[in-house]
């Protein structure tokens, strides 16, 4: 029973981990002995290979686990360390957004009158996470959104009903910019990015040939977007 609970708490936390070269290769040597045969080829690329002399382990920093939470999920994390995450508030299916990095957590958003769930957080260096909600339905339909918000007021990127399309998982880059997919049941779906209020489109399947778009885009610093778009294949006679 004791192991099956270690094996629960592990799965629930969320850690970073910190790679640290401590480890000679005669100790990889012995700790491969059960599996000799199936790392033969492993050892030798590593003595081929420069500063085979080193391993590498880890030291690990929980940021969130089983005291503090139902659940948790999705972390992301950014330049400086700190995690960006989801997490069930208990059995009743309560949720929230929080980062940390070690220490004390941030509550970015948690499940109140407006939110009813959350979904794929995206943190920049400065801290400002960026994620999906959806909201307590209202007269038969339900509304998705996309904010940002490091601790205090949040910000609508964008909200939009059911019933005229939805929006995807968000990134977000160091200047603030936000991007997403979007789809429409009235206009053209593609990908979107946010910045300072202005929505720019990136690209749209107003090409014959365009199938759709993948639910979550990245973007870089530069404001480089990297994204899926699936395409019809039309056959030649």
């Amino acid at each position: 029973m004791a192991a099956s609970k270690r094996e629960d708490a592990s799965f629930l936390n969320i850690k970073r981990l910190h790679p640290q070269p401590t480890l000679g290769l005669s100790a990889m040597k012995h700790r491969a002995i059960p599996f000799r045969k199936a790392l033969q080829a492993f050892l030798l690329l590593m003595l081929m290979a420069p500063g085979y002399g080193e391993a590498t382990s880890y030291t690990f920093t929980e940021i969130a686990g089983p005291s503090a939470f139902h659940s948790v999920d999705s972390p992301a994390i950014n330049a400086n360390g700190t995690v960006a995450f989801t997490a069930g508030l208990n059995p009743l299916g309560d949720q929230g957004v929080f980062t940390g990095n070690g220490g004390p957590l941030i509550t970015i958003a948690t499940s109140n009158l407006n939110f009813l769930n959350f979904a794929g957080p995206s943190i920049n260096d400065a801290g400002t996470v960026a994620f999906k909600a959806t909201l307590h339905p209202s007269l038969g339909s339900t509304t998705y959104g996309i904010f940002t918000g490091n601790g205090g007021s949040l910000t609508t990127v964008i909200n939009i009903d059911s019933n005229t399309g939805s929006v995807g998982i968000p990134s977000i880059n160091n200047a603030a910019t936000v991007a997403f997919p979007k789809d429409s049941s009235s206009s053209f779906s593609g990908i979107v990015t946010s910045s300072g209020g202005v929505l720019t489109t990136i690209a749209d399947n107003s090409v014959i040939s365009s199938r759709g778009f993948g639910d979550a885009p990245s973007i870089n610093n530069l404001g480089t977007v990297s994204f899926q778009e699936f395409f019809l294949e039309i056959q030649m006679p």
